[in-house]
């Protein structure tokens, strides 16, 4: 594995930490009626929203895009494309694939126990953040090689 393969692997484990660490205390940018959105009205903001320039975000809700997901926003061949500089600058080259799994964990509520503070895994999102930890390993999203 090359030097750049293995500092992109570790900025994709640094994100989801990152992402984990976040929800201890934060709500996540889901609506009483339990849709992800990008941002909600009270500020809270999703796994991929978080990633995004704010700019982008308000655009996104603007266009009542603010349920779509993220890849559908990357994928140049999609009707809600918007490109990559809706991305912070930084996270521009994670592969969006990535940026869709980070999305799946944030979404699903039997991966999240609420506490005082924020929000845990559950028993079964430490299992998923597990298997990402080892599809990182593995280079299932990419290596960082353009």
């Amino acid at each position: 594995m090359s030097k750049q393969e293995k500092t992109y692997r570790g900025r994709l484990h640094d994100l989801l930490e990152e992402t984990l660490d976040y929800y201890r205390y934060s709500n996540r940018g889901v609506t009483k009626g339990g849709s992800c959105n990008y941002e909600t009205p009270d500020g809270a903001m999703c796994a991929a929203g978080r990633l995004m320039k704010k700019a982008a975000r308000r655009c996104i809700i603007f266009q009542g895009q603010n349920g779509a997901s993220i890849v559908s926003l990357l994928d140049i061949g999609n009707q809600n494309y918007m490109g990559k500089e809706i991305l912070k600058k930084r996270y521009r080259d994670i592969e969006p694939h990535f940026l869709s799994t980070l999305q799946n964990l944030h979404d699903e509520d039997w991966y999240w126990v609420k506490t005082d503070a924020g929000w845990k895994l559950s028993p079964d999102g430490q299992l998923k953040a597990g298997a990402i930890r080892d599809e990182i390993d593995e280079g299932k999203y990419g290596g960082g090689v353009s």
